[in-house]
């Protein structure tokens, strides 16, 4: 529905070789990064790169070439996810592409440029900014509050753990949309091959920062079963304590991202125990 608003009110130039061409290419380059998305939690929960060649549609394609872009790439995204529930996958589509969308108006409505000419800088940053704020906070907010209410949990404490460990470097890394959109611009389809090269190496850069998060945390919970291996009196004290923790952080404020290391800490407070147990 959002999208046939938007084609209504805002039309692409559908008759236009360039636009065609263009959505075509981020089209290409949006479903190869889905293609690349990797797995950041249970529950099936999956980080992409489908952000930045959507994004660059924002400055190249307009309102509806974006919101059109998003919606196919995710009903493509759909048939990679046949494992999650019909009404799962229907949200995931309808909550990015409102995403796009609203961020693609923002950044029109700000004064932001529609070209598949030459940028001027200057005049395009401030609306892009403000549209990646837009789609982050969008997407983020709408899953976060879904979660939060089928588990029980604030919604705030969800958006900490779907977000809070890679927002900031999705939005940092969005600024490369801004850099395609403008080469291509310039110079055209071949940008695109260049694109591809830092899609790669952040995808890289994803990968690696989660397996490390993951190496950490089987690390933690093969330490802390050492401790119950050695004390069986007291299994289970050390998760009781680090939920503790946790609930009291809550109550005097610990900041979102000081919670993890009070958490850690409080889960590893009998770590001398493994010591202990192997003296004796």
């Amino acid at each position: 529905m959002v999208v046939v608003l938007v084609f209504y009110f805002v039309p692409p130039p559908l008759t236009s070789p360039s636009w065609i061409e263009a959505f075509g290419t981020l089209l290409a380059l949006s479903i190869i990064s889905t293609l690349m998305a990797l797995q950041i939690g249970e529950g099936g929960t999956t980080s992409s790169l489908e952000f930045i060649p959507q994004l660059a549609g924002v400055m190249l394609l307009g309102p509806a070439g974006a919101a059109g872009l998003n919606l196919l790439t995710e009903i493509f995204s759909t048939f990679l996810a046949r494992e999650k529930p019909l009404h799962k996958r229907i949200f995931n589509v309808a909550q990015a592409t409102l995403a796009i969308t609203l961020a693609a108006l923002a950044y029109r409505t700000f004064g932001g440029v529609i070209s598949l000419e030459s940028f001027n800088l200057t005049q395009v940053v401030a609306p892009f900014l403000l549209a990646v704020i837009v789609y982050f906070g969008v997407n983020t907010t709408l899953v976060s509050y879904v979660v939060a209410e089928s588990q029980g949990e604030p919604i705030t404490d969800i958006w900490g753990k779907i977000a809070g460990g890679l927002i900031a470097f999705d939005i940092a890394m969005s600024f490369i949309a801004l850099i395609v959109a403008i080469l291509y611009a310039s110079f055209g389809p071949i940008v695109i091959l260049f694109a591809i090269i830092p899609l790669f190496g952040l995808r890289y850069s994803y990968g690696v920062n989660i397996e490390l998060q993951r190496l950490n945390s089987d690390l933690l919970r093969l330490m802390v079963k050492t401790i119950e291996a050695q004390d069986p009196y007291t299994s289970g004290h050390s998760i009781r304590v680090s939920e503790a923790a946790r609930e009291i952080g809550k109550l005097i404020g610990v900041r979102r991202r000081d919670m993890r290391n009070l958490e850690t800490s409080a889960l590893l407070h009998d770590i001398g125990k493994i010591d202990v147990a192997y003296s004796e």
